[in-house]
């Protein structure tokens, strides 16, 4: 009687030790964003009106907006970096440009940040982060100049123009606070420009 006991326990050591391998070895772990290629990644669009998501070739893409039909679109910086959200992995941050193709800067109609965390399959996105400086009518867009990812916000450097501004030279600067609660992301409207 004590042999098929002592078998029965040696074949349950076993399995749950096999279990216990699968489980922790069989799912892959989540995609480091440094590794990315953000020049050749599918990213929203929604920041420029287009109702999906944007595929970039060499940094660059092509779409129809709803607002202002064919539209350019380009990763417009390198991505930045830093864990959000406190689990010890990066998020990254690529911000996006959307314009008419005309190649100066009166033909820039909208940029944004898009936030990503690291996921088994790729990339996620945790939220698109537009500038919160609104222009004057018929002024220039608001360009993003910088991101800092902290934990539990990012920071966004916005620089617009002033209605006697150049187009070479954005008169006003501020940042943008967004803090991460709850998984989403929302500007702190103490510490978001005028």
């Amino acid at each position: 009687m004590a042999a098929p006991r002592a078998a029965a326990a040696a074949l349950c050591a076993v399995l749950a030790a096999t279990v216990l391998v699968s489980c922790s070895h069989g799912a892959p772990p989540p995609v480091d964003l440094r590794t990315v290629d953000w020049s050749a990644a599918t990213l929203p669009g929604g920041f420029c009106e287009i109702g999906a998501p944007v595929v970039f070739h060499g940094g660059e893409a092509e779409a129809d907006s709803a607002r202002w039909g064919r539209v350019h679109l380009g990763v417009a910086h390198d991505a930045y970096y830093g864990d959000l959200d406190g689990d010890g992995r990066e998020e990254a941050v690529a911000v996006l440009g959307c314009d008419n193709g005309g190649g100066t800067a009166a033909g820039q109609l909208a940029y944004a940040a898009v936030v990503l965390t690291p996921d088994r399959s790729g990339p996620r996105v945790l939220g698109t982060l537009p500038p919160q400086h609104r222009p004057a009518e018929g002024v220039h867009t608001t360009l993003i100049r910088e991101v800092t990812v902290l934990t539990g916000r990012v920071v966004v450097t916005e620089q617009w123009y002033g209605p006697e501004d150049p187009t070479c030279c954005p008169g006003g600067r501020g940042e943008t606070v967004w803090t991460l609660q709850d998984g989403r992301l929302a500007p702190d409207p103490a510490a978001t420009p005028g």
